[in-house]
């Protein structure tokens, strides 16, 4: 599985890139729910589409190293390709020691601003991973 995660300070806008690159994939035709959008906390959301013959999971709740490291398992599990995740950047270390056992690939992706250009900058590296 290959992990395309996000990583910075809180409310830098890791959930928000995360849901344009959900909604820029849904409007694309190819798309499919695989596991319905379920809204885990505020913005913050787990999801499963079908893209370009790829299982691509997302999960947004990145503030928990324990759940960042229990939804790669998950997905892992479920076969799933790509999984596009946030993490806050205090929790980076324990999610990178584990970064080995659970995935082939390791991009990260520093948000550094709450800002419409460094989200859309970020959404276009992630489309460019996928």
């Amino acid at each position: 599985m290959k992990i395309i995660m996000l990583y910075g300070p809180s409310s830098c806008g890791k959930t928000t890139t995360i849901n344009m690159v959900y909604k820029k994939l849904k409007d694309d035709s190819q798309a499919e729910d695989i596991c319905t959008r379920e809204v885990v906390e505020n913005n913050d959301f787990k999801a499963i589409i079908q893209y370009n013959d790829q299982k691509v999971a997302f999960f947004s709740r990145g503030d928990y190293s324990r759940e960042v490291n229990r939804i790669m398992t998950d997905y892992d599990k479920l076969n799933c390709d790509v999984l596009i995740c946030a993490c806050n950047i205090s929790n980076i270390l324990p999610v990178r020691r584990l970064q080995n056992v659970y995935m082939n690939v390791y991009p990260l992706i520093n948000k550094i601003e709450a800002n419409d250009a460094d989200n859309l900058r970020a959404m276009n590296e992630i489309m460019a991973l996928i």
